[in-house]
């Protein structure tokens, strides 16, 4: 299950191959489509679809009336974006993995406050940052990598700290379990 964040960072640092690595298929809430648009990114998600690593999901009734209760939720939790419909995309996410309806069992975020909600309702999370950690970890890619690739999503705009990429290099150089 995935939003819009990971999936962006995954284009910028032209590492969406590197997605197959973590799941077979990510299913992506049909409501985070906007935001795939906002980021000129809609014609690379639809590239992943006709491959079979993306799917769209639309929300059922009672999946749509849990996400319009938790985009409110992160929309008190975030400064400076305060309407619920900016979250949309994270709620649907969340709401979808709750749901149960579709085989996850990780949910790839990397909005701060929706990781917070997630984690406190349960679902095990990830961010882009720890997929390439793991990855590295893994050996299924050069430590050096990590660094390079999300210092390009933060030149493309992701905000990505310093701290955060520091962060994400030592981790995929250690054995230790990412801090999710």
């Amino acid at each position: 299950m995935a939003n819009t964040g990971p999936l962006v960072s995954a284009f910028q640092s032209e590492s969406e191959d590197l997605l197959g690595e973590l799941a077979e298929r990510l299913y992506v809430p049909a409501g985070a489509i906007v935001e795939y648009e906002r980021h000129g990114a809609r014609a690379l998600l639809q590239g992943l679809e006709q491959r079979g690593l993306v799917e769209i999901v639309t929300l059922d009734l009672a999946e749509h009336e849990t996400a319009a209760r938790l985009a409110i939720a992160l929309a008190h939790r975030s400064p400076g974006r305060t309407e619920p419909e900016h979250h949309r995309g994270e709620a649907e996410a969340i709401a979808l993995f709750e749901g149960r309806r579709l085989p996850a069992d990780l949910l790839l975020i990397d909005e701060a406050p929706a990781r917070r909600l997630a984690t406190a309702r349960g679902i095990p999370v990830v961010g882009f940052p720890g997929v390439l950690a793991r990855l590295a970890r893994e050996g299924r890619l050069p430590v050096a990598e990590v660094r390079d690739r999300l210092a390009a999503c933060q030149r493309l705009g992701t905000h990505y700290s310093d701290a955060l990429i520091e962060e994400a290099c030592r981790l995929a150089a250690s054995n230790m379990e990412p801090r999710e």
